[in-house]
């Protein structure tokens, strides 16, 4: 499901990954399930946004948790592939791209732990999950 060239204009080219180490056997199976939820929506007619049907494309770049990879991968993505949504994993990508996202309003998903990548200011950078300090009292709690 990787298309780099001689991609299809009427393909929802919006949801792209920012991933790291790709090739890590922890992040091949959220890779290849990604690509199995594609594959069914698109079997299924594609995802409908304003009434128009489109298929979904999954593309992903690796940054080597490094921000100036993160920063090529989302310049490619959003120059090249015209995404405007990503998904980033760790903090150092996060950071890197957090006002680059904003000033493009493009919205990104992270998995970023820091405290400081989504603040009031924030409009275009979302959590995939809750931040540790929210939940890591109440998890110690149950545990003991």
């Amino acid at each position: 499901m990787d298309i780099h060239d001689g991609q299809d204009p009427q393909l929802l080219a919006q949801s792209k990954l920012i991933m790291d180490k790709v090739h890590r056997p922890d992040l091949i199976r959220p890779r290849r399930l990604l690509a199995v939820l594609a594959q069914r929506i698109n079997d299924q007619g594609g995802l409908e946004v304003g009434g128009e049907a489109h298929q979904i494309q999954i593309i992903s770049y690796d940054d080597h948790y490094k921000a100036a990879q993160a920063i090529a991968a989302y310049n490619w993505l959003t120059h090249e592939d015209g995404v405007k949504y990503v998904v980033i994993s760790t903090s150092a990508p996060t950071m890197a791209l957090k006002q680059q996202l904003e000033d493009d309003q493009i919205i990104g998903l992270t998995t970023a732990n820091t405290t400081v990548a989504v603040d009031d200011d924030t409009r275009f950078l979302f959590r995939a999950f809750g931040k540790a300090k929210e939940y890591m009292s109440a998890h110690a709690h149950w545990i003991a």
